[in-house]
């Protein structure tokens, strides 16, 4: 059969290896030698890496490892990266320090850098440092079982969406000044949030976030932030929720969690604080003394 594929122009070919995903792109390096360099000549703005993915194809895990480092030490810092998304699933401890190397490389593409989405597993927390809040193009951050030990400064002028989940700080204030960095967020979840100890040199408080539309946090006490901070939302999940309710006068769906005993008081201020809410879900302990807090 004719092979009219590999009759494109390089450039018809390089286009289409960018599309397709990351694994498979890297895989036509095998193809022959007039496509083995396509793939780094040609890169997709678009990083995707799941291991999964690259294991059900019978890969060995130090296969996924290398394809990894390759693609991103092979790429030139005139070829930016737009999104990066990495999932790993397994357990491999011994590969921590080479990834916390390849996510630094990443800062060459902070010019154009809009989407960063890592997720790990929950018995291997990556440990990386905090260069990426301070990428002023990021729109979109997303961060599931990571510690950031090491933090500097953050700056995040075009974040929208912030998304933590069981991610560990070395030290409580680090979360207040990434708050304060998102002038123009919209979406925020922090769950399962872990800090290592507690500093009086951070003493700012939490900006209210004026354009925030949705929030589902947890445990916000524990960080200062008062509720007044996200007054502007018209979606709201919280775990126990306490101090001085402000006037949410766009919210219409509300959320509120309790691990203990509730306190119908605090309900009532809350619901007449809420003008045109139409959804609301109480969710209870399951414990005799349950209807005793008043």
């Amino acid at each position: 059969m004719d092979d009219r594929i590999s009759k494109l122009p390089e450039e018809i070919l390089g286009r289409i290896i960018s599309f397709l995903p990351s694994e498979d792109a890297f895989a036509t390096r095998v193809l022959s030698k007039r496509w083995r360099p396509l793939w780094h000549v040609y890169p997709s703005p678009n990083l995707d890496f799941d291991d999964q993915r690259f294991l059900r194809k019978g890969e060995p895990y130090f296969s996924f490892k290398d394809m990894v480092n390759v693609t991103i030490n092979e790429r030139s810092e005139h070829q930016p990266i737009k999104s990066f998304r990495l999932r790993c699933h397994e357990s491999h401890d011994s590969f921590t320090g080479e990834f916390s190397t390849m996510l630094l490389l990443m800062a060459t593409a902070e010019r154009r850098m809009e989407y960063i989405d890592i997720h790990m597993s929950d018995n291997w927390k990556l440990n990386i440092t905090c260069f990426m809040f301070c990428f002023s193009n990021l729109v979109v951050l997303k961060l599931k079982f990571v510690c950031l030990n090491l933090f500097i400064s953050a700056n995040l002028p075009s974040l929208k969406i912030l998304h933590l989940n069981s991610v560990y700080f070395m030290e409580h204030g680090f979360i207040l000044e990434i708050l304060n960095a998102c002038p123009i967020l919209e979406d925020l979840e922090m769950k399962n949030i872990s800090n290592g100890y507690w500093s009086d040199e951070y003493d700012e408080e939490v900006k209210k976030l004026n354009n925030l539309i949705r929030a589902d946090v947890s445990n916000v006490s524990g960080y200062d932030i008062d509720l007044d901070v996200f007054s502007s939302v018209e979606f709201l999940r919280i775990e126990e929720m306490y101090g001085v309710v402000p006037v949410f006068s766009k919210l219409t769906h509300l959320e509120i969690v309790f691990g203990g005993s509730i306190h119908w008081c605090f309900i009532t201020s809350v619901m007449k604080n809420c003008p045109i809410l139409q959804v609301f879900i109480l969710e209870m302990p399951l414990t005799p003394n349950i209807w005793t807090s008043y």
